[in-house]
């Protein structure tokens, strides 16, 4: 079962990741950082684009702006759904996990409980008779009426 403790600790910490994920999406200073991260590699890359001209690389970084938003919550919203995937995967593992050990409990009890020593026979040979013992009774029993039929109808011959 430590397997299944090792993926009970990573499902405890995934969970607390996605708890951080989706208060992240309403913490204003989080999008600040991404939004800010963003913009300034926008300037720069716009910058690059055009040395000469500050005013426009500006203004192209700010025309990105609402994209930039948009990718803040699409990149929460994406972190958040490959932690859901990965819980489930892990719940699916467990549960796997645990059926395969069920049915591996399962079946060696029943297999104890079926496999009787000595009991195995040879190909080819006969099984042991184990109705002898009422076929003996069952015989002794005939006998005994048989007998009491033949008193009755002697004593019906006497009479007679």
């Amino acid at each position: 079962m430590d397997f299944l403790h090792k993926v009970e600790d990573i499902l405890h910490d995934m969970k607390s990741e996605l708890h951080k994920v989706r208060t992240a999406r309403l913490d204003s200073e989080h999008h600040i950082n991404f939004i800010t991260s963003e913009i300034n590699q926008a300037i720069r890359s716009e910058a690059n684009d055009h040395p000469d001209s500050p005013a426009r690389s500006l203004g192209a970084a700010l025309t990105k702006l609402p994209n930039i938003i948009r990718k803040s919550f699409e990149y929460l919203d994406k972190v958040e759904s490959n932690i859901i995937v990965t819980i489930t995967a892990y719940e699916k593992a467990a549960d796997i996990y645990t059926s395969c050990e069920n049915e591996k409990k399962q079946s060696a009890s029943i297999s104890d409980k079926s496999e009787k020593p000595g009991k195995k026979r040879k190909i080819g040979s006969r099984p042991e008779n184990k109705l002898k013992v009422r076929e003996a009774k069952q015989e002794e029993k005939v006998e005994i009426k048989s007998r009491e039929k033949n008193k009755k109808t002697k004593r019906k011959k006497k009479e007679a």
